[in-house]
């Protein structure tokens, strides 16, 4: 199980999803200086915790990334997650490509 699962990247960068670069940066760089692996006891769960903070970083640095990501999220302002919408009916959430 992922500890992280149902947070956000912002959530665990510690940034709002209004952060500019400069402030997700600077959250990104402070977290990798508490978790760095070489710094770490437990380096297992550390390198795998800093690989995630990459993933992140990479993700919202991107404007492109960033964009799907808030859109599949929930975070743009047209953006609709029929997973946290109750309005859609659930068997309506997935799509039979097939038929």
């Amino acid at each position: 199980d992922n500890l992280y699962s149902g947070e956000s990247f912002y959530d665990i960068l510690g940034v709002r999803p209004e952060a500019d670069g400069r402030e997700i940066k600077r959250a990104y760089f402070n977290m990798m200086r508490e978790c760095h692996p070489d710094l770490s006891q437990d380096e297992t769960e550390s390198t795998e915790f800093c690989k995630m903070l990459n993933e992140i970083y990479e993700t919202l640095t991107d404007p492109a990334r960033r964009a799907v990501y808030d859109d599949l999220v929930g975070f743009s302002d047209y953006s609709v997650n029929p997973f946290l919408n109750t309005d859609y009916p659930r068997d309506q959430v997935f799509v039979d490509e097939f038929s």
